[in-house]
């Protein structure tokens, strides 16, 4: 990050001077080569120890050269280099804009549950900000809430307003930061559109670059003689022509978590199952590797433009391009020199690409297959081989019969091993999933996607001029992808076939490529390095053991935005409130997923309104719940009523002051208060970790804290935690005097509005000293307890820490 910072100028200076010092130690190389050729005895030993220091020092500077490379081409597109830079113009908080621009991609239709919305990124020319216009330059993204007419194209001039803002950064940790991810494109504001915004297209008739066109005509012809809406019909646009509209529901769930989604983006198997295919028909038609190669390296790069140059498909046809270069030029194909080409060539042309999941799994699950699968099959073929030395007609006829099948599945399952352990890390690591059942389903599921594929290539190369014919490839095709969909389905619902888990450390990501490519390489098989390889071995254990024991004796609470949620881990599971069914979906559901928790949890609510328990339902149907703790208080809420009758699907338990929960103390109500106001008869816990202490007051209301007095309850805690009463009056520093706290959390949110926290009183709290945290102005906190000290952090760093 500093050294984007540094001055364009300044960096390309010292990108130069790090390719002048490669090319002197490479002079210097060769010159000390040359001598050693023409000299022996005493000088020959030291000039060749220069010439061996002046190659590794060679090999050091082109290496930080193509680093530097890629750090001056990431500093052109981030910094401010014009005065017209909209970093510059725009304020960092929301405002209503109207912007002009040039549409520079095209628009990507994405389906949110029930609807639609459309994302197109624009080059600015100018904005206008409180009526003035005023020259522009930078790229933003347009958010619609609906399809935009065909006139909306790459190319054209467009005029919108709506309200410009800066992306979404990360509503909690470990949340995916939209703001980081748009800035890696160069794009730092958004402008967001609503039914009243203003559009205007320039020229406004319908103009479709090619890509578009043959999209929107394969479409047409791969849903002949199909019904339309079919769920099997949306896969194969995916699969076959990159349409990533119909990747939602039931189905694409079940590939995710089979670990067949790979299949439906246009990515190295993909392409390679396309290169597959052409190869064997141009094989078929008698022509050699050299003329096959020539026929399709174009073919597939049109078939990537087809698809909309998406980088993956482009980043595969590059990678699979250049292998059959070696058949073209008559060379040796080496795997991994084409690879280091193809990755120089895609990082020096974008760097942001090293920092995407799907260049990461390309070239792991490639490199994996080119290093581990040969070594790996040739020894799981040897087991079903007969004896060596035996030929094969003297083998009995059934093992003939089935030798070649046998090495054929033996050298597919080595494949999916060798996949399997070099993206699992990165699986987990980007999408917080664990698949082992992928091992044994993507075997049959992808020799359902060949014939698949193959019928939707038949079905758009007939499509021109026998539509007939098209319409029986595209059954075919159809076939095959419902036999896709019901193994996935059948896969991911084996027990044990798949299971949410935490992200692991980057340090756990080196040391597992390096084991495993260290391995592939056979490096580790040499005999001086055995001996470090045990080492490296047992320190790579001892600190997996070691962060595991860590991780297990830290408590962590996470206070969720969008309602007063709290999700506590560390022995037992618990939530403590669940938000309202949007909260309880979305939110506390992606929390459990991030943190690595499939079993049910327990939860307490503390207060039986909507936007506190509305979502309890909702997390009861999915299977997420296991016990639910509710205030002896009686209400009238129709939440509480609802609550009530989930006792035949949970168990509830009512409680008192007096009672525990897990590690918490129940506070208030007692069994004799009955106040008229429920917000008055909320739960109030207090529970004690090592030496933290910390209250949860909920939104009790101001006659419940005057209860809560007069019981004379000890109230002193270290961490203060509340929301916002509706009808009553917010705590008061006199209160805060009862309690001492060194940290204050407010967990308020936007909507309700009740539920917004003044400013004024939030000012009133910081005024007594201590530090106040609102969810609604920092996001969601997590708080980390360990033995010796503790910790609150948000998704951008740890905003309070105190060693006990």
């Amino acid at each position: 990050g500093d050294l984007l910072e540094v001055p364009v100028e300044i960096l390309a200076s010292i990108v130069f001077f790090v390719c002048l010092s490669a090319l002197f130690f490479h002079v210097i190389k060769v010159f000390c080569s040359t001598a050693c050729e023409s000299n022996s005895g005493v000088l020959w030993g030291s000039i060749y120890r220069w010439s061996e220091l002046c190659g590794w020092a060679r090999f050091g500077a082109l290496v930080c050269s193509l680093f530097l490379v890629g750090a001056l081409r990431i500093a052109v597109e981030t910094q401010v280099h014009s005065s017209n830079d909209l970093r510059l113009i725009a304020p960092e908080e929301a405002i209503n804009a109207s912007v002009r621009g040039r549409i520079v991609s095209p628009p990507e239709l994405r389906r949110v549950g029930s609807e639609h919305r459309t994302y197109l990124q624009v080059n600015l020319s100018s904005i206008r900000l409180n009526e003035d216009w005023h020259s522009a330059s930078g790229k933003i993204s347009i958010i619609s809430n609906s399809e935009l007419a065909p006139t909306y194209s790459f190319g054209k001039q467009i005029e919108v307003d709506g309200v410009l803002c800066q992306p979404a950064s990360a509503i909690s940790p470990d949340f995916y930061d939209r703001r980081k991810h748009l800035a890696r494109r160069g794009i730092y504001r958004e402008l967001q559109t609503d039914d009243f915004s203003k559009w205007a297209v320039t020229p406004e008739s319908v103009s479709l670059t090619w890509s578009e066109r043959f999209r929107k005509w394969g479409c047409s012809t791969l849903s002949l003689g199909l019904p339309q809406g079919d769920p099997a019909l949306e896969l194969m646009w995916a699969m076959s022509l990159g349409w990533r509209v119909g990747l939602t529901g039931e189905s694409a769930e079940s590939f995710m978590r089979s670990g067949t989604m790979h299949l439906f983006a246009i990515s190295g198997l993909h392409v390679a199952l396309v290169t597959g295919i052409l190869m064997a028909l141009l094989r078929v038609m008698r022509l050699n590797r050299r003329c096959s190669s020539v026929i399709v390296i174009p073919l597939l790069w049109f078939y990537a433009g087809a698809t909309g140059w998406q980088p993956s498909a482009v980043r595969a046809t590059l990678m699979v391009s250049i292998l059959l270069s070696s058949w073209v030029f008559k060379r040796p194909v080496n795997v991994l020199n084409s690879l280091g080409l193809a990755a120089m060539l895609i990082l020096l042309w974008d760097p942001h690409q090293l920092f995407r999941a799907s260049f990461q799994l390309s070239f792991a699950v490639v490199i994996s297959l080119a290093l581990t699968v040969p070594p790996v099959a040739e020894w799981l073929q040897s087991v079903v081989r007969s004896d060596d030395y035996l030929p094969q007609s003297l083998w009995p006829w059934w093992r003939r019969c089935l030798y070649k099948p046998s090495c054929w599945l033996v050298g597919a399952f080595a494949v999916s091993i060798g996949a399997w352990l070099s993206s699992v890390p990165m699986i987990a690591h980007h999408f917080n999933i664990f698949n082992p059942v992928a091992l044994i389903i993507n075997v049959p599921v992808v020799l359902c996607a060949m014939p698949a594929l193959a019928s939707c290539m038949g079905s758009l190369f007939f499509g021109l001029w026998a539509e007939s014919v098209s319409v029986v490839f595209n059954n075919s095709a159809w076939v095959f992808m419902r036999a896709m969909m019901s193994l996935s389905q059948w896969a991911a619902s084996l027990p044990g076939a798949w299971q949410y888990v935490r992200s692991p450390e980057l340090w756990v990501l080196f040391c597992w490529y390096g084991l495993f490519f260290g391995m592939g390489l056979r490096w580790l098989f040499k005999t001086p390095v055995r001996r470090w390889e045990l080492f490296g071995v047992g320190v790579f254990a001892i600190l997996l053991i070691w962060s595991w024991k860590s991780d297990r004796s830290e408590i962590r609470m996470t206070f969720l935005p969008g309602g007063p949620v709290i999700h506590v881990e560390g022995g037992d599971e618990m939530l403590i409130d669940c938000g309202d069914k949007r909260c309880a979906e979305f939110v506390v559901q992606r929390q459990r997923h991030l943190r690595g928790l499939d079993s049910k949890a327990e939860c307490v609510v503390t207060h039986s309104v909507k936007h506190h328990a509305g979502g309890l339902g909702a997390l009861v149907e999915m299977h997420q719940l296991k016990k639910v703790y509710i205030s002896r208080a009686k209400s009238n809420s129709s939440v509480y009523k609802d609550t009530i009758n989930l006792a035949s699907k949970v168990n509830i338990q009512e409680v008192v002051a007096g009672d525990e929960i897990g590690p918490w103390l129940v506070l208030h109500p007692s069994t004799d208060d009955d106040f008229p106001r429920s917000s008055d008869d909320a739960l109030v816990l207090k529970g004690k970790f090592s030496a933290l202490k910390v209250l949860l007051l909920s939104d009790l209301g101001n006659n419940g804290r005057q209860a809560l007095v007069h019981r004379q309850a000890e109230l002193e805690s270290d961490i203060l935690v509340l929301s916002m009463p509706d009808r009553s009056l917010p705590v008061d520093p006199a209160f805060l005097r009862l309690i001492l706290p060194k940290v204050i959390v407010v967990q308020d949110c936007d909507f309700p509005v009740v539920e917004r926290a003044p400013k004024q009183w939030l000012e009133s709290l910081r005024r007594t000293g201590v530090p106040v945290f609102s969810v609604r102005e920092v996001g969601g906190l997590r708080l980390t307890i360990r033995s010796t000290d503790w910790r609150l952090e948000n998704a951008e760093g740890v905003l309070f820490s105190y060693r006990n």
